[in-house]
This record gives C-alpha cells, structure tokens and sequence, in this order.
C-alpha cells in the first residue's frame, strides 16, 4: 500500500536561515510493516551563490517482531544539518518499520524557493 506525502513550498531569503516553520520533520507512525522509501525536490529555484534545498529522511524505528524493543536507525549525515556538509538520505529500505521522520529545508544567501515529495511503499510482503 503506497503512502504519499509532499511538502508545501518552503523558502529562505536573505542570508539563510530555516526556511518553514518548526518543526521541519514530520513522524509518519504506521503499525510494524516492511517499508521502502523515497524522497524528491520536486520544485527548486534558488538564486545567489550559496543556496540549497533538501527533501529526505532524518531516521526511522524499528521494533523487534519478538520482544518489541524499538531502534532507532539515524540514516541522515550530521543529522540532516545541510548548512554544514550534511544531508537527508533520499531512500531507505528495511523491515519491522513504525515510525518514519521525514525532514525538508533550505538556505540562502539571497533566495530559494523549493517543494518536495515522499513516497512509503508499506506492506511489501
């Protein structure tokens, strides 16, 4: 069963900055299910010399089909922090999945203006 989901349009202006309103993750919370994801910048236009967009993952949970413990899986660099060299991963597969952190976010020296979509394929048994 496919779940999808896209992002208003976010924007910076004028030396940076986060662009949307905290916060600027979302939790999907599904029952434990195999799940594929994916991630896209659908929209971008940016201007100045240093602006950039981001549309991704942050991390998912997995629980343990047998004892139900939860894990956490950071699959981001540096937290998703795209000021500093890091980025969200634009895919991720697994299995047990029930909690999926999607992030978007963007910075500018003078304007950006981007847009993004995520896709969760749940269910792939």
């Amino acid at each position: 069963m496919p779940y999808y989901w896209y992002t208003s349009p976010f924007w910076a202006t004028g030396g940076g900055g986060e662009t949307n309103t905290a916060p600027w993750t979302q939790d999907v919370n599904i029952p434990p299910s195999s799940v594929y994801a994916l991630a896209s910048l659908n929209h971008y236009q940016g201007g100045g010399s240093s602006s950039g967009a981001a549309v991704g993952f942050l991390s998912y949970v997995t629980q343990d089909p047998d004892t139900g413990i939860a894990s956490e899986n950071v699959i981001s660099g540096l937290g998703g922090n795209i000021y500093g060299g890091g980025y969200l991963a634009p895919a991720f597969l697994d299995e047990n999945v029930i909690i999926v952190t999607l992030g978007w976010n963007c910075f500018a020296d003078s304007g950006v203006e981007a847009m993004g979509s995520f896709t969760l394929f749940i269910g792939l048994d």
